[in-house]
């Protein structure tokens, strides 16, 4: 396989690694962590907040999973304790920024 097109692969597959993270963020991590913290009183309504928001923010963070897939080439010769923090940051501030677009649509 030629670099050029391992490259490319490679970025794609790095952005939606990064939009399967921000979904698993937003539809399971954050409501089960809203209920643990006490920030909702019943796990129905942590879900249900943290569902809507995810699927607001939407079409964020594909845009936000596309831009992040520049950051595969950096990466690409790191070992992977460094791979992966790198990779679950990116996941929790691409999640944060949409987020926070998404709570100002909803007002």
């Amino acid at each position: 396989m030629r670099p050029e097109s391992r490259l490319y692969i490679g970025c794609a597959v790095y952005g939606l690694l990064v939009l399967a993270g921000i979904a698993v963020l937003g539809f399971v991590v954050a409501p089960f962590v809203g209920v643990a913290t006490r920030l909702f009183a019943i796990d129905t309504e942590s879900a249900a907040f943290f569902s809507l928001l995810t699927l607001k923010g939407a079409p964020y963070w594909g845009g936000l999973g596309v831009m992040s897939s520049a950051l595969y080439g950096p990466l690409a010769g790191r070992r992977a304790p460094v791979w992966i923090a790198a990779y679950a940051s990116n996941v929790a501030l691409a999640w944060l920024a949409g987020a926070g677009i998404a709570m100002f649509e909803l007002g």
